[in-house]
């Protein structure tokens, strides 16, 4: 028999997590745009409503923590290092994702040339 594990929360809680953090694709424009330095110096700029007065900030996971005890140890997670992954691969181009779902143009080969007399 598994073990039971009690779920922290409830589901319209848990759900809710998912839409407040940004997507990988506005991570990867956001890094793309003004670089990792750039990006990380505006975010740990002293707000006094952010946990931590958010100075520790995880760029990828688009987190703030209370300390930097707490920033290390989420290094080591597994959702971190999850999302680390994500961020590496690159990503899907227009044309792919239309040509995956069916919609481009059918490949009929070379065109034939046509002889006029």
């Amino acid at each position: 028999m598994g073990r039971i594990v009690k779920q922290k929360g409830n589901f319209k809680q848990n759900r809710r997590k998912i839409f407040l953090q940004r997507h990988v694709d506005q991570i990867k424009e956001e890094i793309e745009k003004k670089g990792v330095i750039q990006a990380m110096t505006e975010h740990t700029a002293v707000d006094l409503e952010l946990p931590g007065l958010g100075q520790y900030y995880c760029l990828p996971c688009d987190r703030y923590f209370v300390s930097n005890d707490a920033l290390n140890r989420h290094y080591k997670t597994k959702a971190h290092k999850r999302r680390l992954k994500d961020l590496q691969e690159t990503s899907y181009s227009i044309r792919e994702a239309e040509a995956a779902g069916g919609l481009s143009t059918p490949d009929n080969g070379r065109p034939r040339k046509i002889d006029t007399v």
